[in-house]
């Protein structure tokens, strides 16, 4: 499922994150666990999320974020 939300903060150095996706829900994104960090080489270096970004990414069943397909 494909669905935008919002960064509320941002650990770069732990390359994790909290933020509220647009149905509500809040979830972790660790960066470490996303398909893009393997599809994207610039960003298995230092992680380019901020507070206060727009994202739109992809869920599993189970609810967790496994990939970010564009940031604004």
């Amino acid at each position: 499922m494909t669905i935008n939300g919002l960064v509320h903060s941002w650990d770069r150095s732990r390359r994790r994150g909290i933020a509220e996706l647009d149905d509500c829900s809040t979830v972790q994104i660790h960066a470490n666990n996303l398909d893009a960090t393997r599809r994207r080489p610039e960003w298995q270096g230092p992680f380019e999320m901020r507070a206060g970004d727009r994202f739109e990414c992809v869920r599993d069943d189970q609810g967790r974020v496994v990939d970010i397909l564009k940031v604004w």
